[in-house]
């Protein structure tokens, strides 16, 4: 996992990111340090770039790709928005290092059969381990298993634009992606790879997965693979510092497959876009419980004890009291820790904002190094900040410290 901290206010932005990647196998979680997470657009651009999630696309870096995007610009954009639009525009022309296609339409369906399997009807998903033969009820079962799987699941995810069924088709074929074979391996293996299944679906069964299939390449995915690229800075028109989030969720039909974000300046609400703001990405509950003051799962948890405490003392409960009782609670959490947060980030001076980024960057990792099982945020903490007037300034960056005196260290060192 990732942690960074994107601190916002009229005067600037500070930034701070952790250094530790996480990556995952058969054979458990794995850290590394030292892994560059902040990424320069370039000496004439006052624009970074974030990167958290997924490290590759079709095994080709995101690192690599960013700095040959940069490479590509010959002045600086008027907005940050128009950075993440150029990049998505930039992709489909690299070709410099050929793209893995047929693993990046595996590694889709590897998610889709997982999370399809996840949802499965334990006790149909342990008839369908179980059994010799398919007979008509159980394959029906499966039937409804897996359209209900299309309806609630895949269908509700947004539609690509431009995209169409013949193209979901054609790639799938050229990728040479058994689509059927795969459904049914991760249904096996699901709970034990000593499964085994003596059974071949039937054609109609083959039909509703292959449909399901190119369906689902219409659709983003909302799990899996995905990498977060958050461009950070001013373009040449804007006055305020700017933060665009894309989501990428995979590449085929020569595009980037992305949901792109304007997630600062506030619009839509007087005074809005003159709040500060911030951004966590990655690991972004336990500084939402530090900013609110609570986390979510524990609001959550005072909303059923409070429940369960009225149902046991009275048959007859007004609803009203709950829903009345958690906006007093929420109207307590935003004056007590959420408005005090905002109103100290909005007079820090850029200094002020980028040591306050590293600050809760560094309670993130001390969460995560006292914390159960593999603490998954550390190593160094890049820095930087980001003006109008000066642009990019490193406070810390890894990669510069040749002598490896390090900065922010683990907090148990």
């Amino acid at each position: 996992m990732t942690s960074q901290i994107v601190l916002i206010n009229q005067m600037g932005i500070g930034v701070a990111s952790d250094t530790l990647m996480t990556s995952g196998g058969s054979g458990g979680k794995k850290t590394t340090p030292s892994s560059n997470k902040i990424y320069e657009v370039g000496p004439d651009h006052s624009v970074v770039v974030l990167h958290n999630g997924e490290t590759t696309i079709g095994l080709v870096s995101f690192e690599l790709l960013i700095d040959e995007w940069s490479r590509t610009l010959e002045k600086p954009l008027s907005t940050v928005k128009d950075y993440a639009e150029s990049f998505e525009k930039w992709f489909p022309t690299f070709d410099a290092v050929p793209l893995a296609s047929s693993w990046i339409i595996h590694s889709y369906f590897c998610d889709l059969w997982q999370l399809f399997a996840k949802l499965l009807d334990s006790d149909v998903h342990m008839e369908l381990l179980r059994a010799d033969d398919l007979d008509k009820d159980l394959e029906q079962k499966f039937l409804d298993a897996i359209n209900e799987f299309a309806q609630e699941v895949v269908l509700q995810r947004d539609k690509i634009s431009g995209m169409s069924s013949a193209q979901s088709k054609k790639i799938i074929d050229d990728a040479n992606e058994d689509v059927v074979e795969h459904c049914i391996a991760h249904i096996q293996s699901f709970f034990s790879d000593d499964f085994t299944v003596d059974w071949s679906p039937t054609p109609r069964m083959q039909e509703a997965i292959t449909n399901i299939a190119q369906q689902a390449l219409l659709h983003t995915r909302a799990s899996g693979r995905i990498a977060e690229l958050n461009f950070v800075g001013y373009g040449t028109n804007d006055v305020l510092g700017s933060h665009v989030r894309q989501i990428i969720y995979s590449a085929y039909a020569e595009k980037l497959n992305t949901t792109t974000y304007v997630e600062y300046p506030l619009t839509g609400g007087e005074g809005l876009a003159n709040r500060s703001w911030y951004a966590t990405l990655g690991q972004d509950e336990a500084m939402e419980a530090f900013v609110q003051g609570v986390s979510d799962t524990t609001l959550e948890s005072i909303e059923y004890l409070a429940n369960q405490a009225l149902y046991e003392n009275s048959e007859d409960v007004d609803e009203d009291i709950v829903s009345s009782f958690m906006e007093s609670v929420n109207d307590h959490l935003m004056n007590k820790f959420t408005l005090p947060f905002v109103n100290t980030v909005s007079g820090l001076s850029v200094r002020g904002l980028v040591r306050f980024a590293e600050a809760m960057l560094e309670i993130e990792s001390l969460r995560a190094a006292s914390g159960s099982g593999t603490g998954t945020v550390g190593g160094e903490i890049d820095s930087l900040l980001i003006t109008k007037r000066d642009g990019i300034n490193w406070c810390y960056r890894m990669i510069n410290d040749l002598d490896g005196e390090g900065h922010s260290p683990h907090p148990f060192l």
